[in-house]
C-alpha cells in the first residue's frame, strides 16, 4: 500500500509505467527521499527511482537530476517529474554491492592488492569527473558500488555533486567524516577534483583500518579533527603507502581555529592543503603501488 501512496505523489503518466519491486538503503537514515528499485512494465528494465516532498530532498534530487553521463559507472538520468508538493527521479540501474558490503569480504592479507584494483576500476571515472569539471562532494562507501562478477566501479547519489567551473552557492551540507576541509567550511569556490580525492584517501584508509579516522563520538569534535589534524597512518601499510595516502588526503595544519581567521586568510590556508593533493590520481596509484601492508607488526 506504501509503495503505490508514493507513485500517487505525483500525478504523471510516466509512473503508471513502473512497478516497485523494493525500498533500498536504510530508509531511517533516508531524511531527504525514498529510493526504490522499479521495474519498467513492458521492458522488464529495472531502474532507480527517488522521491521526495521535503524541501531540501527536492532541492537534492533536482541537483542530482543535472548531472546525467553515458559511462555506465556514472548515473544516467531518465527523466526528473516535479509538481507543487513532490519531485520523483528515474535513474538507470547500477550493478552491484556498496563498498561497505564489498569490504567485508576481503581477508586482510589481499586488502593491499583489492584496493589497488579498486583504484585503477575508479581511475576512469575520477578522470570524466575532473575533464567535466565536475565534483561528487559525497563520497564514500555506500555511494560506491562494486559487481562482483566484473569488478566494474560505479559512483552513485549526485545530490551535493557540483559544476565547479561556475559559481555555486548552497546550504551547508556534506558527508560527516568524508569530507575536505574546504567542503566542511563551505567554501565551493575552491572546489575542484582534488576534494574527490580527499574523500577517497578517507575510504581508503576506512579499507584497510575498518574505522574512520580521528573518529570521536561526539560529531562536533569529529569535524574540528578532520579539518586540523592530518591524516594518520594506517597501522597496516608500511611507510610509502602511508606516504601516498596522507598526499592524497592532505591538509593544511591550523595553528588556530579556522573560525578565527579571516576569509581571506582561511581560503589562503585552506588551497595550500588542496594543492598539496595529488593533481592526477594515477600518479597517487604509482606511488601507493610502491608501498604495501606492514610486514611485520609494529615494524617497517
Amino acid at each position: 500500500m506504501q509503495h503505490k501512496i508514493v507513485l500517487q505523489q505525483l500525478q504523471d503518466s510516466k509512473l503508471n509505467d513502473y512497478e516497485i519491486l523494493e525500498r533500498l538503503g536504510n530508509q531511517k537514515r533516508r531524511k531527504f527521499c525514498e529510493v526504490f528499485k522499479v521495474r519498467h512494465k513492458q521492458t522488464l528494465e529495472f531502474f532507480i527511482l527517488k522521491v521526495s516532498s521535503t524541501d531540501l530532498g527536492r532541492e537534492t534530487l533536482k541537483a542530482e537530476s543535472q548531472f546525467s553521463f553515458s559511462n555506465s559507472g556514472l548515473p544516467q538520468v531518465i527523466w526528473c517529474l516535479e509538481d507543487e508538493v513532490s519531485t520523483a527521479l528515474l535513474l538507470r540501474y547500477q550493478n552491484g554491492v556498496t563498498l561497505t558490503d564489498h569490504f567485508r569480504k576481503i581477508k586482510s592479507n589481499q586488502k593491499f592488492d583489492a584496493a589497488v584494483r579498486f583504484c585503477q576500476s575508479i581511475l576512469p571515472l575520477l578522470t570524466e569527473l575532473r575533464e567535466k569539471n565536475i565534483a561528487h562532494l559525497d563520497l564514500k562507501p555506500s555511494n560506491i558500488l562494486i559487481d562482483a562478477s566484473t569488478g566494474e566501479v560505479s559512483l552513485i547519489d549526485f545530490g551535493l555533486a557540483i559544476d565547479y567551473s561556475s559559481p555555486v552557492q548552497r546550504k551547508l551540507i556534506f558527508p560527516l567524516g568524508f569530507a575536505s576541509p574546504e567542503v566542511i567550511l563551505n567554501r565551493l569556490h575552491l572546489v575542484d577534483h582534488r576534494s574527490d580525492y580527499f574523500s577517497i584517501a578517507v575510504v581508503l584508509f576506512q579499507w584497510f583500518e575498518g574505522k574512520l579516522p580521528l573518529l570521536n563520538p561526539n560529531p562536533g569534535i569529529t569535524t574540528n579533527l578532520q579539518i586540523t589534524h592530518p591524516l594518520p597512518d594506517a597501522d597496516s601499510l608500511d611507510k610509502k603507502a602511508n606516504a601516498a595516502l596522507q598526499k592524497l588526503g592532505a591538509k593544511f595544519s591550523f595553528k588556530t581555529a579556522p573560525n578565527t581567521l579571516s576569509k581571506e586568510d582561511l581560503d589562503k590556508s585552506l588551497l595550500l592543503g588542496k594543492i598539496s593533493r595529488y593533481d592526477k590520481f594515477e600518479e597517487f596509484i604509482t606511488e601507493f603501488k610502491q608501498g604495501g601492508r606492514r610486514k611485520k607488526w609494529g615494524l617497517f
